[in-house]
């Protein structure tokens, strides 16, 4: 096979795509046998003409997904699968990944890159600094929490059902299997799926700020900026986001000053720290949600 394929959808040019995007395409039925291909050495052809590339003739390709991907005016491109996106896209409709931030595809044209590139060689777009650690994590799998469905690790929003798919404990985030509300563990692959639903409901918000603190529940934005308004001169802020070092070094700071209020020093540390905690609490509530979830759900 070649490197990167083009097929035509509704006339335009749709791509590039690599050996494995083009089988994925292939599998769903978004392009059969006889939708003509084109490879990036300039050769044309039909997809029936590659060989190994396997078919499902039970899933016809449906019209309303090639429109989405097909390029638009102004349009870009999603930087994890090549395929184009609207400028103003939060999520990529084919691999459900943010569209900016990763390293594999031109925001600007499309072109595939290598793990070295700093600017595209086809538009002169920059890249960014060459980093081989980015492309080693992108095809990492997970699981959509609300619906079981195949999610990229890096996903903010699931194509199957449209929610989150993080936070819910439906389905096992690691492996998919579906869990029950009293499970803490799965039972098939033994991650941790959270505190069980008998605690949860006899205990209310204040158990689920406990489970959280101790890392086996999701995480709040709302909470965690009040916790960092009313207590966070303690750290309780940074405990309940996970954040430990954080966390031991402004109640180091608080009862250090506290300890030594008799002279002026301990006032003053005292005082920083708790302009500090407020200042964590702003910068929680103006953090998007989604931001919220890559940092401290995932």
């Amino acid at each position: 096979m070649a490197n990167f394929f083009y097929f035509d959808a509704n006339g335009n040019k749709n791509g590039p795509h690599n050996e494995q995007q083009l089988q994925t395409l292939a599998a769903q039925g978004i392009i059969t046998p006889s939708t003509p291909l084109e490879t990036d050495g300039g050769h044309k052809g039909t997809a029936g003409q590659v060989p190994g590339l396997k078919f499902n003739a039970a899933v016809p390709p449906p019209p309303a997904q090639t429109s989405q991907v097909a390029p638009q005016a102004g349009g870009l491109f999603c930087t994890n699968c090549g395929v184009a996106v609207s400028d103003q896209s939060v999520a990529c409709m084919s691999c459900g990944a943010k569209p900016v931030g990763h390293r594999k595809f031109c925001r600007q044209c499309g072109t595939g890159l290598n793990s070295e590139q700093v600017i595209c060689t086809k538009c002169g777009a920059g890249i960014g600094a060459a980093t081989s650690k980015v492309v080693q994590s992108t095809h990492q799998q997970a699981f959509c929490t609300n619906c079981g469905s195949p999610v990229s690790e890096q996903a903010v929003a699931c194509m199957s059902c449209g929610a989150k798919p993080v936070g819910h404990r439906k389905f096992c985030r690691q492996c998919g299997i579906a869990l029950n509300p009293e499970q803490i563990v799965c039972v098939k692959c033994g991650a941790g799926v959270g505190t069980a639903g008998a605690s949860r409901s006899g205990g209310g918000e204040i158990n689920k700020i406990m489970a959280a603190i101790g890392g086996s529940e999701s995480k709040n934005k709302i909470v965690a900026a009040i916790l960092a308004f009313f207590l966070g001169t303690f750290g309780v802020h940074w405990f309940y986001l996970g954040e430990k070092k954080k966390a031991i070094t402004y109640l180091s700071v608080c009862l250090g000053g506290i300890v030594l209020s008799i002279v002026v020093i301990g006032i003053f540390a005292v005082l920083v720290i708790a302009i500090l905690a407020l200042v964590d609490a702003v910068k929680l509530l103006m953090m998007s949600d989604e931001d919220f979830d890559m940092k401290y759900n995932s």
